[in-house]
C-alpha cells in the first residue's frame, strides 16, 4: 500500500493570500516552486485560451491597445480575486479533510496543529480581501459573487466526501468553475463563450485524468520539469511529457468545435478564426516552453 506524503508548509506562509497557493506545489526551493505555479495555473490552463481571446478581441477591435490593455488588467484581476477564496478551501482542505483521508491518499501539507484563531487568521483576512477587489474592481458584481459562491460551495463539498468520490464529481467541477471565474469579465461575445465552454470541457476531461493518475501514484504531472529541470539526460522525456501532457486538450478541443460549426452551420469566419488560434496558440506555446527547457538543460551541461 503507498504511504501518504508530508510535505510541511511554514504556517506564516499559509497565513499569507497568494504565497499559500505556491507554497502548495510540490517542489524543493521557491524558484521551482513558481515555476510548477506557472505550470499549473497558467500556461497549462488559461493562458492559452487568453491568447486566442485577444486575437480574436484584437481582429474585432482593430488591434486597439487599449482594448488589449484592458483584457489583460481583467485576466490578472480575475487571478487576483480568484484565489483568495479557492485558498480558503485549500486550508480546510489542509488543516481538516487530510484527517479523515485515507493514508494511500493523504498529502500532509501543514504538519503543526492550528489553533481555531489561526484558522480564522486564514479564513476572515482572505474573505475580506476579496470582498475589497470585487467592490473595486468588479464590472458584474452579482454575476463574480455568484460564480464564487457555487466554487466555495462545490470546494466544501469536495472537502468532505471520499477521494474516489471527489475524482470525477467535485473535482472537474473546481477546474471548470475555476477558469470560468478568470474569464468572467474577460469574454463578451455569445460565441465565444460556447467556444470557451467547449475548451473546458476539453481542459476539465484531461486534468481530471491527470488527478486520478496523481491520486493513485502519488505524481505530480511536471515534478521531472519542476524539480530536476537542468538535468540534460532527461531534457528530451521531460519535453516529450509536457507536449503529450496537452495534446490531448487541442485534439479534444479541435472535435468538439468542429462538431459545433459543422452542426449548427456557423459562417462566421472571424469567429471560426477564433478556434484556429486557439488550438495554434496552445501547441505553440507548448513548443516554444519545450523548446527553452531542453536550451537551458543543454546550455547548463555545456
Amino acid at each position: 500500500m503507498l504511504s501518504m506524503t508530508t510535505m510541511n508548509i511554514n504556517t506564516k506562509h499559509v497565513l499569507v493570500p497568494y504565497i499559500y497557493t505556491i507554497g502548495r506545489v510540490e517542489a524543493s526551493s521557491w524558484k521551482q516552486k513558481i515555476m510548477g505555479f506557472a505550470l499549473e495555473y497558467l500556461i497549462s490552463s488559461a493562458l492559452p485560451f487568453f491568447l486566442a481571446h485577444i486575437v480574436y478581441s484584437s481582429l474585432i477591435n482593430s488591434f486597439a491597445v487599449s482594448s488589449i490593455a484592458n483584457d489583460i488588467l481583467l485576466f490578472a484581476l480575475g487571478y487576483l480575486m480568484l484565489f483568495p477564496i479557492h485558498e480558503i478551501g485549500f486550508a480546510i482542505n489542509d488543516i481538516y479533510s487530510v484527517r479523515i483521508e485515507k493514508p494511500e491518499y493523504k498529502t500532509i501539507r501543514i504538519s503543526d496543529k492550528l489553533s481555531a484563531g489561526k484558522v480564522a487568521l486564514v479564513i476572515l483576512p482572505r474573505l475580506l480581501l476579496f470582498g475589497i477587489l470585487v467592490k473595486v474592481f468588479a464590472v458584474d458584481i452579482q454575476r463574480v459573487l455568484g460564480v464564487a459562491g457555487l466554487i466555495f460551495i462545490v470546494f466544501m463539498i469536495h472537502n468532505f466526501i471520499k477521494v474516489e468520490t471527489r475524482m470525477v464529481t467535485t473535482f472537474p467541477m473546481l477546474r471548470f468553475l475555476r477558469n470560468t471565474f478568470i474569464f468572467l469579465q474577460i469574454i463578451q461575445s455569445q460565441f465565444e463563450w460556447v467556444v470557451f465552454i467547449l475548451f473546458l470541457f476539453a481542459y476539465t476531461i484531461t486534468n481530471a485524468v491527470l488527478y486520478v493518475k496523481r491520486k493513485v501514484r502519488k505524481e505530480f504531472i511536471f515534478n521531472e520539469f519542476v524539480q530536476d529541470y537542468q538535468s540534460s539526460a532527461n531534457s528530451k522525456q521531460i519535453s516529450d511529457r509536457i507536449i503529450k501532457y496537452n495534446a490531448s486538450i487541442p485534439f479534444s478541443f479541435a472535435i468538439l468545435t468542429t462538431t459545433f460549426l459543422f452542426v449548427t452551420e456557423y459562417k462566421d469566419l472571424t469567429s471560426v478564426l477564433l478556434f484556429i488560434v486557439s488550438v495554434a496558440s496552445y501547441y505553440i506555446l507548448i513548443a516554444v516552453l519545450s523548446l527553452l527547457f531542453v536550451y537551458r538543460s543543454a546550455r547548463g551541461h555545456t
